[in-house]
């Protein structure tokens, strides 16, 4: 998809405050680079620096638009810019130029009847989680698409752990699995869990996911109690009456900003 001309702006402003901090930095006689910039903004060295290069690449052709799920980075480093620069850091100007210059959304594919149990929880991903832009995981995406509905081989691990740095995009790369690229054969019972939207207990957990397996299960989602003790029994009702359907159970707890995102497959 043609990238923007809000798009651009941002590129350039960007980079235009990048030139500045960087020659404010080397006039008081130190090294300047990326990755210690993205220490100073608290990210992870290697990873933040890589993504600023990716962002802020010399051919604009070649240069990826951050997403919103980059937002917080992004404007710690235009942060500590902004500090060598001499500028005051004006955070609603730069949220306005990272939300206009994101493309259109594209629309979730349609939900068929059987994966209506997420339907409600869905909605919040997408408003909260959910990139407008997922570029360059598609070998991910088909990772993650093969182990949901690949063969059952005996002794084989249920499980698929996601392991990586802070922002490298674990949260944004899930959600785009979950909503766009599930496969057609499961039924995806979804949770995320962020400090920053106080999803991140126990509670919260177990009352939206045991009322996605409720749901699964054939059961009224306002009957089943939603506590640790009944999860294992809903979950294997879940993942049976999925599999009279047809269908596969995926359970996928997501860490935001965290260490791991990881996938469970039901028995």
């Amino acid at each position: 998809m043609e990238k923007s001309a809000k798009a651009r702006a941002l590129y350039e402003a960007l980079r235009a405050l990048e030139e500045k901090a960087k020659t404010a930095h080397r006039r008081r006689g130190e090294r300047y680079s990326r990755r210690y910039v993205a220490h100073r903004a608290g990210g992870d060295p290697k990873s933040l620096g890589n993504r600023l290069g990716e962002w802020l690449n010399k051919e604009w052709g070649r240069a990826r638009t951050p997403d919103p799920s980059s937002e917080r980075e992004l404007m710690a480093v235009v942060k500590v810019w902004s500090e060598w620069a001499g500028e005051r850091f004006d955070e609603r100007r730069w949220a306005t130029l990272l939300e206009e210059a994101q493309a259109p959304r594209s629309a979730p594919r349609p939900v068929p009847e059987g994966e209506l149990a997420s339907t409600g929880y869905s909605a919040w991903i997408e408003q909260n989680i959910l990139p407008a832009q997922l570029v360059g995981r598609q070998e991910e995406l088909r990772e993650l698409a093969a182990f949901c509905s690949g063969p059952v081989v005996s002794g084989a691990s249920a499980y698929v752990w996601w392991q990586a740095a802070a922002w490298a995009g674990k949260s944004a790369l899930v959600s785009e699995f979950v909503l766009r690229h599930r496969p057609d054969a499961a039924d995806i019972v979804s949770y995320f869990i962020t400090d920053r939207h106080g999803r991140n207990d126990r509670e919260g957990f177990l009352d939206e996911v045991m009322r996605q397996l409720a749901v699964l299960a054939g059961r009224e989602a306002g009957t089943v109690s939603a506590r640790a003790e009944a999860f294992p029994e809903l979950c294997r009702a879940a993942a049976e009456a999925c599999r009279s359907r047809g269908r596969r159970l995926v359970l996928v707890p997501a860490t935001a900003r965290a260490r791991a995102a990881h996938a469970h497959v039901g028995p």
